[in-house]
């Protein structure tokens, strides 16, 4: 595997640890996320810290994380693309790729596409 997807896969499994400090060890201070502006973390939130606080909790609150598989992982350099699948807390499966960018060998930044967001915006509005 290389560097670049061996650092995105180290997000990943920090983030499954449930330690914030060591998903922030994993990404540079100005690292930057984007969603889709339907789904409640959607935007773009700026800062690793923010981040942290405003997404994580959030996708907590949607997905069941023990779900969480990566299909398949693609990349070289400064750039990886992640499909994901995974089942939201009322069990209907997600579909979502992760476009990242790394600077340094740590991401900076992760544009998030969803398959489908109606499992999620659903969950919303019931």
């Amino acid at each position: 595997m290389s560097e670049s997807k061996d650092a995105v896969l180290r997000f990943y499994e920090a983030a499954a640890s449930g330690d914030p400090d060591a998903l922030a060890a994993t990404v540079h201070e100005d690292f930057r996320a984007e969603a889709p502006p339907m789904l409640p973390w959607g935007g773009v939130t700026e800062g690793r810290d923010a981040v942290i606080a405003r997404i994580l909790p959030q996708l907590a609150a949607n997905l069941n994380l023990e779900t969480l598989k990566i299909a398949s992982i693609y990349g070289e350099g400064e750039k990886v693309f992640v499909t994901i699948t995974a089942e939201t807390l009322r069990g209907e499966p997600v579909m979502l790729g992760e476009d990242w960018t790394l600077r340094d060998g740590r991401p900076a930044s992760v544009r998030v596409y969803w398959f489908d967001p109606r499992p999620i915006t659903d969950a919303l509005t019931n």
